[in-house]
């Protein structure tokens, strides 16, 4: 009897719990399901996600919860979420909405730029690149696989000429070509582990083609055994002024003087040094995003071998989404860039660099981008735009302005300018040497861009 007691005591008990949670939940459903939609009415989709995604994990069949759901991701440009929620969506919701099942082809993109620079006057100079031009061109598509992973293609092709001004030392000004092709492949691989976090791994391969003039040198074709630096040519292994290999008893080699003396070099005594170079290169990465509240933050890392050395790069970027919804957005973006260069001698360089970019809407067909980058930004890959800038030169900062017009639902036409400050070599000839130094100068870039979203 009393066994029977005990069982009927447990049922009873294990019955009025199930009850209560099942109030619970309901209410959790109902109060969750009504903020929820009630911020989405307001505009502030993010708050309206916080509030939905509750009530959907109490239950996910309610029709009209995953209506409002789904348009709150779909207007924070949340593809996979959005997508993520088709199945679940009514069949009525999709013919009054219009909303279509998730295409293989989820978006393409394609853009071409201009790209111009002309260095500022200054004096004493020896060697200039004048009126630099290029055309740059991108195009790339965006696969969905299974919902969860998108695939990235990219194709850009980079071709720029410039003009080479040198002075000889009679002062007459020579004219050269400099000519500059890149042709690069750029894939990138994205998979979404829940709604709030995902993953990207991505590459640039890259082919290159240079000509140009790497540099010019004094070519001593006299006899002026008086006149010599003993320490410096040693390294060399060269003795410049005799036609005999080089001894270390040499008679003839004294004391060094303290300076080359005026020895009236003619124009054949110099020479231009003229390359024609090419490389295959390579940068990955990969990246992590978490999204919560009102805030996006990503993590990134990558590692660029390049002709003349290597680039990590490191770097954390965030998001605030004030409103709750894409009218006004502030970025800020910190990286720091390990560069060994081997040019004449290795060079390690550590860089940092930091960009704030706020984004509003103008109109209802007009967003603005504004944002501002400072530091040296050569080898810099800017992971959200799949870009690297293998700048020839130290760029200091950029200034960039976008301007996104939507003309239809899923179509829409990106403008934008960008503004470099650099410090581009040139050559002074001091001492009978030929010493790089360095220019200020400007450069732009104007491109247009068109977005098609299937």
């Amino acid at each position: 009897m009393i066994k029977r007691l005990l069982i009927i005591s447990v049922f009873v008990f294990s019955h009025f719990v199930h009850l209560n949670a099942l109030n619970i939940d309901s209410l959790s459903f109902c109060e969750n399901r009504r903020i929820g939609i009630s911020w989405f009415e307001q505009a502030n989709y993010l708050k309206a996600i916080k509030y939905l995604e509750k009530a959907h994990h109490y239950f996910q069949g309610d029709s009209i919860l995953n209506s409002y759901l789904y348009f709150s991701y779909k207007y924070m440009n949340r593809c996979f979420e959005k997508n993520s929620l088709y199945s679940e969506l009514a069949q009525t919701s999709k013919e009054q909405f219009f909303i279509q099942s998730p295409k293989p082809i989820y978006s393409s993109y394609y853009e071409v730029g201009y790209i111009w620079n002309k260095d500022n006057d200054f004096y004493n100079w020896n060697s200039r690149n004048l009126n630099e031009k290029g055309v740059n061109v991108n195009v790339s598509l965006s696969q969905n696989l299974k919902n969860r992973w998108l695939i990235n293609h990219k194709l850009i092709a980079n071709f720029q000429n410039g003009d080479i001004e040198l002075q000889t030392p009679s002062g007459s000004v020579e004219s050269y070509k400099e000519r500059y092709k890149l042709f690069c492949y750029s894939p990138s691989l994205s998979f979404w582990k829940n709604r709030a976090l995902s993953f990207s791994i991505y590459g640039h391969f890259m082919y290159e083609n240079y000509e140009g003039v790497e540099g010019r040198e004094i070519v001593f074709n006299r006899y002026h055994p008086e006149y010599y630096d003993k320490d410096r040519y040693r390294e060399r292994g060269e003795n410049p002024y005799w036609d005999r290999p080089w001894e270390d008893n040499d008679e003839h080699w004294g004391d060094t003087p303290t300076d080359f003396p005026e020895v009236g070099y003619s124009p054949e005594d110099f020479k231009i040094s003229v390359s024609k170079e090419s490389s295959f290169d390579f940068l990955v990465g990969t990246s992590v995003s978490y999204s919560f509240l009102q805030f996006q933050v990503d993590g990134e890392f990558s590692y660029l071998n390049y002709s003349v050395g290597n680039t990590f790069q490191i770097g954390v970027n965030g998001v605030y989404y004030p409103l709750g919804n894409l009218n006004l957005y502030f970025k800020l973006k910190f990286y720091y860039l390990w560069r060994n260069v081997q040019l004449q001698a290795e060079l390690v360089s550590h860089n940092p660099l930091v960009e704030v970019l706020v984004g509003y809407k103008v109109l209802p067909v007009w967003w603005m981008e504004l944002s501002y980058l400072h530091g040296n930004m050569r080898y810099y890959n800017e992971v959200d735009t799949h870009s690297i800038y293998l700048f020839g030169c130290d760029p200091k900062f950029r200034v960039s302005w976008l301007n996104i017009l939507p003309i239809k639902e899923n179509i829409s036409i990106n403008l934008s300018y960008r503004l470099f400050a650099m410090k581009k070599d040139y050559y002074s000839l001091q001492n009978y040497n030929w010493i790089a130094l360095q220019n200020k100068t400007i450069g732009h870039s104007l491109t247009i861009g068109l977005l098609w979203k299937y």
